[in-house]
Order: structure tokens, then sequence, then C-alpha cells
């Protein structure tokens, strides 16, 4: 008998910006307690959040960002300002 999948009720809306303003404002050392009062006691989604923000680690991407990118710091190798858009061709 095939397994039975619990739905999810996260707001992934929600999710997705918690998700990025702990990346792009927060250092890592900080996202737990970031995490506590961005969750406000909804474990659900600080658990799924948790664990986009531990793949974001372990997936190399927190590396390729400058250490902490604060509202007022360029992210390095791009020269963009955290939360712009990039325009232009790919080139390949």
């Amino acid at each position: 008998m095939p397994e039975e999948r619990r739905a999810v009720s996260v707001n992934f809306a929600k999710m997705q910006q918690i998700f990025l303003s702990a990346v792009e404002r927060h250092r890592p050392e900080n996202w737990e307690t970031y995490l506590d009062q961005a969750c406000a006691g909804d474990d659900e989604l600080r658990n799924h959040v948790k664990l986009l923000l531990t793949t974001h680690v372990e997936t190399g991407n927190a590396r390729r960002r400058s250490p902490y990118a604060g509202p007022n710091q360029r992210l390095s190798g791009c020269g963009c300002w955290p939360g712009s858009r990039l325009s232009g061709k790919l080139q390949s």
C-alpha cells in the first residue's frame, strides 16, 4: 500500500521572503535568532526555511556571496547591491 503524504500548509511566498531576508540581510550565525523572530512560533514554516538555508550552504551558494551583504554593501564579484535586478544578455 502506498505511503500517504501529509499536505504542506506553509505559505510559500512568506517562506521565500524569510529565506531571502536571511540570506541577504543576516549573517549565517544569526539565522537561528532571525528564524525565531520571523517565523513567530510557526514550527512548520521555520523547519522549511531552515531546510532551504541548510541546502543553500551545503550546495556552496552561500560562499558565492560576501560573508555578509548588508543593505549598504555591494555583493562581491558582481558589484551589484542586494535586491537589485541584473539586466542584459547572457553570454555563453
